[in-house]
């Protein structure tokens, strides 16, 4: 069931860190697929990562178009941003970057 992307702040805690882990992974060397996903959350939360949370997660991302999900073999699926998930994180790091500019400068 595919539905309309999600605002930031709509997301839960654990699905903003599975699109930064995405895009950290996007940028690097190592492919975006579900192994690497889960052992670059586990960096950003300094917490074991199931697969039970992680998969129905990325169902969930991939539902509201914030990202694909791909066959890579029989058993490994590639993930990556949408333009929709992309523009999502982009817009919070203004934010955020506009906040902290301002706070600066206060």
């Amino acid at each position: 069931m595919t539905r309309p992307p999600a605002e930031y702040h709509q997301l839960r805690g654990f699905q903003r860190d599975c699109l930064l882990a995405i895009a950290r992974l996007e940028t690097s060397d190592n492919a975006p697929y579900g192994l690497a996903i889960k052992r670059e959350c586990q960096s950003i939360r300094d917490e074991e990562v199931t697969h039970t949370k992680l998969y129905p997660n990325l169902d969930e991302l991939a539902a509201q178009q914030l990202i694909t999900k791909q066959e890579l073999d029989a058993r490994t699926n590639t993930y990556e941003l949408t333009d929709a998930g992309r523009s999502l994180l982009t817009t919070h790091a203004q934010t955020l970057d506009t906040l902290l500019s301002q706070e600066a400068t206060a």
